[in-house]
């Protein structure tokens, strides 16, 4: 875990959602993708031509027109991650996600650049990013 990553993170309250800078991000998606977890939904909500880009591994598209079919079939106990292109976006599906009775709901700070830049540091050195699978394009 990273130095940035051991901060303790506060319980949410009704109606509120926690924030991940990219490395907090990285670490709880992609160790919990590692390990089979079904019970986290990763969303990616900037538009649909960016998501058809480039987004993480695992990631659905999630359109604001989807999100009251989303709400409705998704277990509460789910664990929430949302990105948007720089983490403002994702904020206000975060804050509908928690107003909605799910618990463990994340925003990822700086989004999907943030995200992008993480994913680069961490490449293994003398492979390219894009080798590492967890960035996909189209």
């Amino acid at each position: 875990m990273t130095e940035s990553s051991e901060r303790p993170l506060e319980a949410p309250t009704r109606g509120s959602f926690r924030h991940l800078n990219a490395a907090e991000a990285w670490d709880l998606v992609f160790e919990r993708q590692r390990l089979g977890a079904e019970d986290l939904a990763l969303f990616d909500v900037r538009n649909e031509a960016a998501f058809k880009a480039s987004h993480l591994e695992g990631a659905v598209h999630l359109a604001e027109s989807d999100l009251p079919g989303v709400l409705a079939s998704l277990p509460r106990r789910t664990t929430v991650v949302v990105y948007c292109h720089h983490g403002r976006a994702s904020q206000t599906f975060a804050t509908t996600f928690s107003d909605f009775g799910f618990s463990d709901v994340y925003s990822v700070d700086g989004g999907f650049e943030a995200l992008r830049a993480e994913h680069d540091e961490r490449a293994p050195k003398g492979q390219a990013p894009s080798a590492r699978g967890a960035v996909r394009a189209g």
